[in-house]
């Protein structure tokens, strides 16, 4: 009779571990269904990153003030937004920044409500190199243009342009663009 017992309790213990793994594994499906409801996330890129990279070096309308002849670029026009400085003809360099990367992307990307491309966010700041605990942004440029919510796709890519080592503060500029899709 003791033999039959054993066997018993067995049978009872393996019933309840095969009964856990069902309820572990229907929570786990479950919680996977709950996480892919929300905010889609954003999907790295390269096409994203070779266009702000490309974008650096394009050459914009404002003149520099300090030079006789010359226009910055999209990396030089950063800095110069970052500094608070002007373009030669008043302008203040964000206002051109501004102007230059949503023209510059609407046009590249085709990002229109008519397109599967509906709208962008682009986000400019700067962060100390030695801020790696305390993550604080120093905002530069922030835009974004179109639909941007109720995405069926985010994807994106980044820049970054590395300030002066030389300075007391060296940092990162990072330049990141996220693109909207729905079909």
């Amino acid at each position: 009779m003791k033999i039959r017992k054993t066997k018993k309790a067995q049978h009872e213990t393996a019933g309840f571990v095969l009964i856990v793994v069902i309820v572990m594994v229907a929570g786990l499906v479950f919680l996977g269904l709950m996480i892919g409801r929300g905010e889609p996330s954003i999907a790295s890129s390269k096409k994203i990153s070779d266009l702000l990279t490309a974008s650096m070096y394009h050459t914009t309308d404002c003149e520099d003030a300090n030079s006789f002849i010359s226009y910055k670029n999209g990396q030089e026009l950063i800095k110069s937004c970052y500094k608070g400085q002007n373009c030669k003809d008043g302008r203040t360099a964000c206002e051109v920044l501004n102007s230059s990367f949503k023209q510059l992307i609407t046009k590249s990307l085709n990002v229109h409500p008519d397109s599967p491309d509906k709208g962008f966010e682009l986000d400019i700041y700067y962060q100390l190199l030695k801020d790696e605990e305390n993550i604080e942004k120093d905002p530069i440029l922030y835009s974004k243009e179109g639909i941007i919510e109720n995405c069926s796709l985010r994807y994106g890519g980044y820049h970054e342009i590395y300030v002066d080592p030389s300075l007391s503060s060296p940092g990162i500029i990072y330049t990141r663009l996220s693109i909207c899709r729905s079909e």
